[in-house]
């Protein structure tokens, strides 16, 4: 994902992992265990010398885990926003499967590089197969500044929203693409 490009020049890194516990995370080897609120949004520390699984357990609802990982980076203001993430209406991730195969969520590194992990698989057999959707999507935070995230893909037939806020928001407007107009919209979660 061009970490060592423009992403890694920011000062300042956000991370936003939806539908996640807080953790105390940190490395087997010691240093500093770091109390990490993801689902706040947790800014990341400069230097997080970590290694650790996230597990599904680790979850709010371990057969609804995180599918989106989500990176906000800037120096004075939220820049850039980067997501890696599932899709939840197709493939081996949609809600409909309830994580049977996810037993690990995500792996946190001290390289910061993102570790989402689709599936979990022990003693595969020759012949199994896994259909995933996964999607890696840059998005400008700043075309809906009241949002942690909003951004948008096709998925099959379908075009799919991505919108998370952290602060309460009332009669809010969301300004969706001229071509979503006339649409039926079905609220996933």
């Amino acid at each position: 994902m061009g970490w060592a490009g423009s992403i890694a020049k920011k000062k300042n890194t956000e991370f936003y992992i939806p539908k996640l516990k807080p953790l105390k995370i940190g490395h087997p080897a010691g240093g500093p265990i770091f109390d990490c609120d993801f689902a706040a949004i947790y800014k990341m520390p400069d230097v997080m010398r970590v290694h650790y699984e996230a597990l599904k357990t680790d979850c709010l609802n371990p057969e609804d885990p995180s599918d989106r990982f989500i990176r906000l980076v800037g120096n004075k203001k939220r820049e850039i926003g980067v997501v890696l993430g599932y899709s939840l209406i197709e493939g081996n991730t949609a809600k409909a499967n309830k994580a049977s195969d996810r037993t690990i969520i995500y792996h946190f590194w001290s390289s910061k590089k993102m570790y989402p992990y689709c599936f979990s698989i022990k003693n595969p057999k020759k012949g199994d197969e896994k259909y995933t959707v996964i999607y890696r999507q840059y998005f400008n935070p700043q075309i809906e500044p009241d949002s942690t995230a909003f951004y948008y893909h096709r998925e099959g037939n379908s075009d799919v929203v991505y919108l998370d806020f952290h602060k309460n928001i009332k009669n809010k407007i969301i300004k969706l693409p001229e071509n979503f107009a006339g649409k039926t919209i079905t609220i996933i979660e």
